[in-house]
């Protein structure tokens, strides 16, 4: 993270903390929370669809804060990765480590190599479903929540654990799986 970057982030989250407080206070909702954190965000020089946030950058409901990307096929998330060539960093939710390779997180983010990566989560996703099929699991998978990006943070890719065809979960699973709910911001 650059210089200017880190003072941005900096900037917001410094007044993001005086909202998360009046927050637990209950003097606003969690709508007014995520709102305010919007604004917060365009103000200190951010884009709205921040990693940096703390809230849900993906919502069903409303898609939180990137409803203004389009969902891609897991597909098409997968060849975007697989685009960027060398390291590549990527975190899952708050609160939940990684490891790659044997290489644990650092303040849950990790680094891979992105074609690496790429094969990994293919891999992870549709094994896990097809054990799942089987009544068995997968062990030292991945997260299901990915945000991957690289150090410039001029891009982000997206792999959640929802699916768009999730009535397919009861009925075909390697279908639901294919369809995996993927954003790609630029």
């Amino acid at each position: 993270m650059d210089k200017a970057l880190y003072e941005k982030v900096k900037s917001y989250r410094t007044s993001l903390a005086l909202v998360r407080e009046m927050q637990s206070k209950g003097i606003i909702s969690a709508d007014d929370y995520e709102q305010i954190s919007l604004v917060l965000a365009g103000k200190s020089g951010l884009k709205t669809s921040t990693i940096f946030s703390e809230i849900d950058l993906i919502c069903v409901e409303r898609r939180g804060n990137m409803r203004h990307y389009p969902r891609v096929s897991m597909a098409e998330a997968l060849n975007e990765l697989r685009a960027h060539s060398g390291p590549v960093l990527f975190m899952t939710e708050k609160g939940e480590n990684t490891c790659f390779e044997g290489k644990k997180s650092v303040d849950y983010i990790a680094e891979a190599d992105a074609s690496e990566l790429a094969e990994r989560i293919e891999h992870d996703w549709y094994e896990s479903y097809r054990l799942f099929e089987q009544g068995r699991y997968l062990v030292d998978e991945l997260p299901e929540d990915l945000y991957v990006f690289d150090r410039s943070m001029t891009w982000c890719v997206v792999f959640t654990h929802e699916t768009w065809d999730w009535e397919a979960e009861s009925t075909d699973m390697m279908k639901a799986a294919e369809s995996r709910y993927c954003i790609i911001c630029k």
